[in-house]
């Protein structure tokens, strides 16, 4: 054991508030590096003016392409989404595009259908495999 305890218990005493002093020295000295390394102005202030035609020119695209397939489009209010209704003459055009066009019979009929099932039940004949008519 040391001869002094006392003078042990000081030397580590001094050494945490040494030890913390430095760090924040050292907190502070970043501090002051990365203030002095910012830009005095934005970055993107030039890209603003850019950013808003480009914004402006995807607005009237979207509209024009709306109004263009007969719906009404009308502007966004207050920053919400635009509002765009479609009329009566178009949704009764497609329902009578979609009756005219009824559904076709599926290739392969649902699972568990009586025609699986039928299909299931038959029996394979390994004489009429469509792999046995290939030459």
């Amino acid at each position: 054991m040391d001869s002094n305890p006392q003078d042990q218990v000081t030397k580590r005493f001094s050494a945490f508030w040494i030890f913390y002093a430095l760090l924040a020295l050292a907190g502070i000295a970043s501090v002051i590096a990365v203030r002095r390394g910012a830009p005095s102005e934005e970055i993107d202030a030039g890209a603003e003016g850019k950013r808003t035609a480009i914004l402006a020119t995807v607005r009237e695209a979207t509209q024009k392409g709306i109004t263009e397939i007969g719906f009404d489009y009308k502007d966004a209010q207050g920053g919400h989404l635009p509002t765009i209704t479609v009329p009566d003459a178009v949704i009764e055009k497609a329902v009578a595009k979609l009756k005219a066009n009824p559904a076709h019979k599926m290739a392969a009929p649902y699972v568990g259908s009586k025609e699986d099932l039928a299909r299931k039940a038959k029996v394979h004949d390994p004489a009429e495999s469509e792999f046995q008519k290939i030459k």
